[in-house]
C-alpha cells in the first residue's frame, strides 16, 4: 500500500510574532470565506492525482488555524475526507494557539475527526512571551491544554522554543517541568531561529535585543532534554 501524508496551510493569525517568516497574515478576516473556497478546490482537484494512495497522517499547520471559524476548519476536513482513502487510524492534528481556542471549537474538532491537538505554548515565562509579541499567557496555555484534556482529547503536543530573549536556564527548565506536570503526551523543543526581515532580526541587529549564546541555548537544550527523557 502507498500512503500519504497531508499538512493543510491556514495562513492567519491574530497578530504576527517577533521572529516568525512564514506565509501567515494577521486582520484578514474578510479573506476567509475566499481562501477555504479555494482551498477546498484545490483538495478536490488534487486527489485525482493520488488514487493509488492512502492517507496516513493529515495535520493543519499556519499560520494559527484556531484563529479561524470552526467551520472552516470543518468543511476543510471534511473534503479531505471525501476526496482521500484514509487510514482506520490517521493521525488528525491541528495547531492551536492557547488565546484562540474556545470549548466551542474544541468540542468541532473532535466531532469532526481531529484526534491530535499541538499547542505553540513558546514558554510560561509571561514576560518573555511578550519579548516575541506572544499574545497568550502562560494561564491561558495552561487552561487551554487542560480545557482539551476535560473535552476528551489524549493526544497533545505543546512546541516549546529556546534561545528567546532574556531566556535563562531555569526559564526554559520551569516550562517544561510545568508542560511535564499537565500530562502532554508530546513536547517538541525548538530553537529560535533569526530570520531575516522579521522585527526581531532588526532588534537583534540595532542591539535593541540580545538573545542567549549559542552554548547557553545548547545548555537549555540539554537540560530540557534530560528532563524529557527522565519522564
Amino acid at each position: 500500500m502507498k500512503y500519504l501524508s497531508i499538512y493543510v496551510h491556514i495562513p492567519f493569525c491574530k497578530s504576527k510574532c517577533y521572529y516568525c517568516s512564514f506565509c501567515s497574515f494577521a486582520n484578514c478576516e474578510n479573506n476567509y470565506q475566499n481562501y477555504f473556497k479555494s482551498l477546498c478546490y484545490e483538495i478536490e482537484n488534487s486527489s485525482k492525482k493520488y488514487l493509488d494512495y492512502t492517507v496516513n497522517t493529515i495535520f493543519f499547520g499556519g499560520g494559527t488555524p484556531s484563529v479561524v471559524p470552526s467551520e472552516f476548519i470543518e468543511i476543510t476536513l471534511k473534503t479531505i475526507k471525501k476526496c482521500f482513502k484514509i487510514t482506520k487510524n490517521c493521525e488528525i492534528s491541528i495547531e492551536c494557539n492557547p488565546e484562540s481556542v474556545t470549548k466551542e471549537k474544541l468540542q468541532a474538532y473532535k466531532y469532526v475527526g481531529f484526534n491530535r491537538l499541538s499547542f505553540g505554548v513558546q514558554s510560561l515565562n509571561d514576560k518573555l512571551l511578550k519579548n516575541i509579541n506572544r499574545v497568550h499567557s502562560s494561564l491561558q496555555a495552561k487552561q487551554a491544554i487542560n480545557l482539551a484534556k476535560q473535552i476528551g482529547f489524549k493526544n497533545i503536543n505543546a512546541d516549546v522554543m529556546l534561545g528567546l530573549p532574556n531566556q535563562t536556564l531555569s526559564d526554559a527548565k520551569d516550562t517544561v517541568k510545568n508542560l511535564i506536570d499537565l500530562g502532554l503526551t508530546h513536547i517538541s523543543l525548538y530553537t529560535l531561529i533569526l530570520e531575516e526581515n522579521t522585527p526581531l532580526y532588526n532588534f537583534v541587529s540595532t542591539k535593541k535585543i540580545t538573545l542567549p549564546t549559542e552554548d547557553e541555548t545548547v545548555e537549555m537544550f540539554d537540560a530540557c532534554l534530560n528532563l524529557l527523557n527522565k519522564n
